[in-house]
């Protein structure tokens, strides 16, 4: 089987080739929204080598626009969950759309979005999507392990 070794936010992760089967399993099982649980799937193999997915990322305690705050769970896969749904909502059929990581992100700290004016709203979820933006990495590494 064949081996890949790909440098995520400063530290080597190591994605094993598995049977395509197995690749569509967890296809099947997690599809596209699920990231965190597809990727801790394929950092399972090989077995002792990549660290926990949670000391891969930067886990803020909280998320923050000026004097707003949405405070993460203290359990970090939580947390992690937490800002792959922020992370999400950026794309929308296809377009990538600040304003809905805004509205996302207002959501979680019950704020009405009509609080705000639309280029407040376009700030608000430049700078949001920027304290989450790592997720990214999880599609790095799906994409990696699909290549084989």
């Amino acid at each position: 089987m064949e081996r890949k070794e790909i440098e995520i936010n400063k530290h080597k992760v190591v994605i094993m080739e598995q049977p395509a089967s197995f690749v569509i399993s967890l296809d099947k099982k997690y599809g596209t929204l699920d990231l965190i649980g597809y990727v801790k799937e394929v950092l399972k193999y090989p077995s002792g080598v990549n660290k926990d997915i949670t000391e891969l990322f930067d886990i803020p305690s909280e998320i923050k626009y000026k004097e707003l705050s949405f405070k993460l769970s203290e359990n970090k896969e939580n947390a992690l969950y937490e800002m792959l749904g922020i992370f999400n909502s950026i794309n929308h059929n296809g377009e990538l759309n600040g304003v809905l990581v805004a509205e996302t992100f207002l959501n979680k700290i019950n704020k009405n979005i009509d609080e705000f004016k639309y280029k407040e709203l376009e700030e608000i979820g430049f700078e949001v999507f920027n304290q989450v933006k790592e997720m990214a990495y999880l599609r790095i590494i799906v994409n990696t392990f699909r290549s084989f």
